[in-house]
Order: C-alpha cells, then structure tokens, then sequence
C-alpha cells in the first residue's frame, strides 16, 4: 500500500514541475507587462478593464494550481488522460498574457482591452468547454449514475455558466457589462477557490 501510494505522489510530482512552470509563466507575463505599464508613467492611459482582466486570470490560474495541488492523490494516470488537464493550464497561460499588452506602445488599456477581448475571452471559452467536455468523458466512463451526475452538477452548472459568459464578452462591446460580468466571474471564482485548504 505504502509503495502504491508514494508511486502516485511521483506521478504527480512529474506533472507539477508542469504546472509549476506554466503558472510562474502566467504570472511573471502579468507582472512583467504591469512593471511596463508603470514605469511608462503618464504616457499610459489607465482603464479599469484590462487590470481586472489580468487580476480575474492571475486570481483563476492560481486558483486551478492550489486545486490540483489539494486533489494530488487522484491516482495514476496515462499520458493521454492527463493531456486535457495540461491542455486546461496552457490555455489559462494564454489568457493570462492577453490580459495585459506586453509593452507601453499601446496607450490606453481600455483600448487595448476592447481591441483584444476576442482573443482573451475566446481563450475562457475554449478553457470552460474543455472542462465541460472533461466532466461530461469522466460521467461516461461512470455510466452517468446518480451519484456521480450530483457530485459533477455545480462543476457543469459553473463551466456552462462561465462559457457563456465569456462568449457574451467576445461579442458586446458594452463596458457595464464588461464590467458586471468580470465582477462575477472574479468574485466566483474567489468563493470557490478560496475556502480550500491543501491537504
């Protein structure tokens, strides 16, 4: 048993140094752009868009990692199950550096928001139906019993839901819905990480 379970902890460790690398990544594209940002002083025109942008996908990318760290013990895995998951947090990097421009040349962040919305919100679409797609393989290969279709229906309810979302912000130009929906979508993700512990 003892030697079962410290096989499935090296697996893990494999894939961590993974997801290590593309969340350090994620991060230091943000941070890079916003020393940019800053040290451009005045010639940048400051929105509130694109910093809540990269605030919502640091807050989402970090989030992920501390889940996946706290279920490390899933057991063993293929290499080609596991491709989805690394997939998930290839994606989640790139929305992280289409949040913010990676230098000063451009301005005005609202701008610069509007005129990328379609990349970084196409990339949330492509994250949330991938994990739709996860649960919905994972509820299959369980013969979508009860239990399982329960215990799967707030991760359904909660990618549906953010995929829409997300598809409504490539699409409108509105910014009190930019607004309204980056809100909650950064506030819900903040109440479903948060409370998490490692274990």
């Amino acid at each position: 048993m003892h030697s079962d379970r410290k096989q499935a902890l090296t697996y893990f460790e494999y894939a961590a140094i993974y997801f290590g690398i593309i969340v350090g990544l994620a991060l230091a594209d943000i941070l890079n752009s916003l020393h940019k940002l800053i040290a451009a002083g005045s010639r940048v025109r400051w929105g509130v868009l694109a910093p809540l942008s990269a605030f919502y996908a640091a807050t989402f990318t970090l989030g992920e990692f501390w889940y996946v760290w706290s279920h490390q013990s899933v057991g063993h895995r293929i290499f080609l199950t596991w491709l989805p998951l690394a997939a998930a947090f290839a994606l989640l990097f790139l929305m992280c550096a289409a949040s913010l421009p990676d230098d000063a040349s451009e301005p005005d962040l609202d701008r610069y928001y509007f005129d990328n919305r379609h990349r970084f919100w196409g990339f949330s679409v492509a994250l949330h139906a991938l994990n739709l797609a996860s649960w919905t393989v994972t509820l299959s290969g369980q013969g979508f019993a009860p239990a399982a279709l329960q215990a799967a229906a707030v991760p359904l309810l909660a990618n549906g839901t953010e995929a829409a979302l997300s598809l409504s912000l490539v699409f409108t130009r509105a910014k009190w819905w930019h607004l309204l929906a980056m809100t909650g979508l950064w506030l819900y993700t903040l109440s479903f990480f948060g409370p998490m512990r490692l274990t």
